[in-house]
Parts: C-alpha cells; sequence; structure tokens
C-alpha cells in the first residue's frame, strides 16, 4: 500500500498512471459502441453457444467486444500479427534487416511498416468478419438486419478503424504513460472478464455441491495461481548476454569498462505463442477420425516419400545452390556478429 501512496506523491509518475488509467477507461467504453446494422442480443447468443471453442476464445482476448459485435471486436490482435511479421521479414528482406540496424531511425520506420500491415490485416479480417455474420442469417437468425454491400463496406471501415484506434491508443500509453501499451490494452481485455468467471464459478459450486465441491474448487483456483506463477517467471527469465565496453584513461581517471546486459521481454509473444497452439487446436478438430479413415490413402506420409511411383523431377542442383546460398548468408551473418563482439571488447580469444 505504502509503494501505490509514494506512486501518486511524484507528480510526473501520477500523471502518467492517471494518462494510462484514463485510455483504459476510453478502451473499456468503446467496447459497447457496436457495429451499426446488427443485433446484439443474437450475436450475444452466438457467442454464448460457442463459449469454449474459438468464439469464445476471441472473445475473451476482445475483452467481450465480440460479444457486443462492437468498433472494437478485432481487438489489437492484427496489429501484433503485422508486428511478428515485420520480425520475421527482417531476416530475409535486406532493406529490413538493414533498417534494423540502424537504431532509433530504424525502428521507427519498422514501426511505420507495422501499422500499415496492422491496417491491411484488419481490414481483411473485418472483410471475413462481414460475410460471416451475413451466413449467420442463412441459421434462421437474424443477425444482421440489411445484408448487402453496405453493411460489408460499412463493417469492414467501422472495425478497422476500431483497431487503428487501439493501436493508437497502446502507442499512447507507451509514450505518454506507463510504458508497454499494446500488453495493457491484452491485459485490460483479459481481466475484464475475470469478475465474471470468478461469480460462475462460485455459482456453479453452490447449484452443484456434490459434482462440483469445495475440493474441486481449491483445485482449480490453486491450478490458476500456479498457471499464473509459470508464466510470470518464464517472461521474466532472461538469458544474461554480457556486454563489455571498453575502458579509456583521462588523466588519472578511468572511464568505461563496465558491465551490462542485454534483456529479452516480450509479452506479445505469449499471446502469439497461446493464439498458433489455440488455432491449431481448432484445425485439427474441423476434421473427424471418421474423414481421416476414409481419405488414408491420400493421407499416408510415405506416400511421398515413395519412389516407386513416377512423380515430377526435382532439379536438385537449384536445391544445393538454394542451400549454399543460406550458409553463405549465415557464415556472412556470424563474421558480422563476431566483428561486433570483437569491438566491444568481448571477442572469442578473450577469456
Amino acid at each position: 500500500m505504502g509503494i501505490i501512496i509514494n506512486i501518486f506523491k511524484l507528480p510526473e509518475l501520477r500523471k502518467r498512471v492517471l494518462f494510462t488509467l484514463m485510455m483504459l477507461a476510453v478502451y473499456r467504453l468503446g467496447v459497447f459502441i457496436a457495429v451499426p446494422g446488427v443485433d446484439r442480443k443474437v450475436m450475444a447468443d452466438i457467442v454464448n453457444q460457442g463459449q469454449g471453442g474459438f468464439l469464445g476464445y476471441f472473445n475473451m482476448f476482445s475483452g467481450g467486444a465480440l460479444e457486443q459485435l462492437s468498433v472494437f471486436a478485432l481487438g489489437i490482435m492484427p496489429y501484433i500479427s503485422a508486428s511478428i511479421i515485420i520480425q520475421l521479414m527482417t531476416v530475409v528482406i535486406p532493406r529490413l534487416e538493414q533498417l534494423s540496424k540502424e537504431g532509433e531511425t530504424g525502428r521507427r520506420k519498422i514501426n511505420q511498416y507495422s501499422r500499415y500491415g496492422t491496417v491491411g490485416l484488419a481490414f481483411v479480417q473485418g472483410y471475413v468478419m462481414a460475410n460471416w455474420l451475413e451466413s449467420q442469417n442463412a441459421t434462421g437468425q437474424t443477425l444482421v438486419l440489411d445484408p448487402g454491400l453496405g453493411f460489408q463496406l460499412e463493417t469492414v471501415l467501422t472495425l478497422t478503424g476500431g483497431t487503428v484506434f487501439l493501436m493508437w491508443l497502446g502507442e499512447q500509453i507507451t509514450e505518454r504513460g506507463i510504458g508497454n501499451g499494446i500488453s495493457l490494452v491484452i491485459f485490460a481485455g483479459i481481466i475484464a472478464n475475470l469478475p465474471l468467471a470468478l461469480y460462475q464459478l462460485f455459482q456453479k459450486q453452490q447449484d452443484d455441491p456434490e459434482s462440483f465441491g469445495p475440493m474441486t474448487l481449491t483445485i482449480i483456483l490453486v491450478m490458476a495461481v500456479l498457471v499464473i506463477a509459470f508464466i510470470v517467471v518464464m517472461e521474466r527469465g532472461q538469458r544474461r548476454i554480457t556486454v563489455q565496453y571498453a575502458k579509456r584513461v583521462q588523466g588519472r581517471r578511468m572511464f568505461g569498462g563496465n558491465q551490462n546486459y542485454l534483456r529479452a521481454q516480450d509479452v506479445e509473444r505469449i499471446v502469439a505463442t497461446v493464439a498458433g497452439f489455440r488455432g491449431q487446436d481448432r484445425l485439427a478438430r474441423v476434421v473427424g477420425l471418421e474423414e481421416i479413415a476414409a481419405n488414408d490413402y491420400n493421407l499416408n506420409i510415405s506416400r511421398y516419400v515413395d519412389t516407386s511411383e513416377p512423380r515430377e523431377r526435382i532439379d536438385l542442383r537449384a536445391a544445393v545452390e538454394h542451400l549454399r546460398g543460406l550458409e553463405r548468408r549465415r557464415a556472412a551473418a556470424q563474421a558480422r556478429m563476431e566483428a561486433l563482439l570483437d569491438a566491444l571488447g568481448h571477442g572469442a580469444d578473450e577469456s
């Protein structure tokens, strides 16, 4: 409690904390601004029926925005996906690799590319969302009141604008708030469902005490605490890479020669990893065992390495040249890293 009181005693820190809380409040208010032309009650019923599935998972990360079908229904996931894609492309695109080595200027340029990618991904996902909403009318539920091209265009622009606003809001928290704006937006969306989840958990224990007794409730709560503790430990874990600075003597005083450490921290990777695993799990459930058994000939992996069946020839020379090119790039990258370590005074020949 004393730490919280001390935070509000410092004017600059108090200003940043209040600004962060205000931005998060704006985000939570925006969750209840619905996309025009849809029946929110029908959408809530559809999401509730899909709890435990992909819809429930998507609704959790959007902070309940999908259930409300709000302007923030896509959440911040397009920005995270675009950022990860740009980071991966810096390895294979020389221009991006050069920008990543130009310090703050290059980082700002790469962030700008991530913003452009966010708009593109949000536009595509908004179009898919609009078509999915219209398809629900075929099931007998009047979700979209006036389907057609006008509704699709309006929905795409609304959802894309909501994602861009969330991206801007997260950047404002990073620059003018307490930092880690995107992570705080994700955290606010997830934590918003926590009170309702706890209420439903205790309500279930009261309604069915025989099959869901106090022992089961205790085990669930303990497991939740252990999982959170494990995630925190793994996220805070770091591989300490020593960075040594060369010493210099000026007069009778010696400067430099100190050691710092490069820290590895990225909350977004946890969200992206969970999203990837959950996505694979949902895709695996699309095809049943009966369908796999009926198509065992096409799904048999041995057929794709069997040399007894004729198939297209593979240009081995081109494949070998491609692998050699990758090896040359790896060797060049290793040489640059060794040169950088030598410049920092931490070469391989030092103990």
